[in-house]
């Protein structure tokens, strides 16, 4: 079973964020960071490279000559050390040539997120996966643009697109196991659209979610947005059309089944909480007549009933479903 947290408990309670903010946490507590972005930058860098760094490269790669960049190098190093250095460990090696972060006992979240976009996502409890794609979220070193080096640029563009690949990992594994829970599914869909909103795949996924779950509305602006965007590219527009025509359930009757029985009383009985009903599950109106049905059964006869529902993901059972209770509920039944 993979965990959240990779460290093992006896190591020090030090942990280093690099996705959203740069932040550094000592015991629970979020230490007061440099307002040097360079200083930040440099933080990052030592943490993700994991290896020793020429001072030369090091100076190339954040300041400029006129800055007297050794001297700027040594200024940043001071307070990177006030930060990850204790009585215990001192983390920063350093000495005329190299520098180096050493992270064995460093709680490091683009490490987290690498080790589990890695392994067997299925043997992963879902929730736990869940909990790991929340808190692994935000660009890697949001906010620490520096356009005027362009090594750290472009190694940063890098690192980002790589988290970004790892997040997608995440994402689409949760999105498999949340199959038939369009609701919870529906979060998760929409990030995947988020990172990457030209792929026709994710955006027909999100616009079938936001019609299972009743959205119709955000559906179409879903589709008007992605049909623009595939048009830039030279891409068709139709499987997103077809996603929101495709009505939940609407031509899938067949795979559906509730075992109950039939009678033809089941709509005067459910009154206007039925007819309500029915304006929101259009082409249901055969499964709303059996719901009524075995409802008034239940209170005629005085007898229990079972509702089995059965299909196909994604068609609608959880409507139905929810329908039932809602039936119920208006007429004082045991939940």
């Amino acid at each position: 079973m993979v965990g959240l947290h990779l460290a093992s408990p006896g190591m020090a309670n030090l942990k280093l964020k690099l996705l959203g903010e740069v932040q550094v946490v000592r015991g629970g507590q979020k230490l007061e960071l440099p307002p040097s972005k360079k200083t930040r930058a440099l933080l990052a860098y030592l943490a993700v490279t994991a290896k020793q760094q020429r001072r030369e490269h090091l100076c190339e790669l954040l300041w400029e000559i006129p800055d007297d960049p050794r001297g700027s190098l040594r200024w940043s190093l001071s307070k990177i050390r006030r930060l990850v250095d204790d009585d215990n460990q001192q983390r920063i090696k350093a000495d005329r040539n190299v520098v180096a972060l050493d992270t064995q006992d460093l709680m490091i979240d683009t490490q987290e997120l690498a080790a589990l976009a890695r392994s067997d996502l299925t043997s992963v409890d879902c929730d736990r996966l869940i909990d790991a794609v929340r808190e692994l979220s935000g660009q890697f070193l949001e906010g620490l643009e520096l356009a005027d080096f362009h090594e750290f640029s472009s190694w940063c563009l890098a690192e980002r697109e790589q988290v970004e690949r790892n997040r997608l990992l995440l994402l689409k594994a949760v999105t498999e196991r949340l199959v038939g829970e369009p609701e919870r599914r529906l979060e998760f869909a929409r990030e995947l659209v988020t990172l990457r909103p030209y792929d026709k795949a994710n955006r027909v996924q999100l616009i079938q979610l936001l019609n299972d779950c009743g959205r119709g509305a955000e559906a179409k602006q879903q589709v008007e947005q992605g049909s623009r965007m595939l048009q830039e590219v030279g891409e068709d527009t139709v499987a997103l059309h077809q996603a929101f025509k495709k009505k939940p359930e609407s031509s899938q009757t067949s795979h559906t089944t509730l075992e109950a029985t039939k009678s033809k009383a089941a709509a005067s009985f459910a009154g206007n909480s039925a007819i309500q009903a029915q304006q929101s599950l259009l082409g249901r109106e055969r499964e709303l007549e059996l719901i009524g049905s075995c409802w008034k059964e239940v209170q005629d006869k005085r007898v229990a009933r079972c509702l089995l529902f059965r299909g196909e993901p994604g068609i609608g059972k959880s409507s139905l479903l929810d329908h039932a209770y809602q039936l119920a509920r208006a007429n004082t039944a045991s939940i």
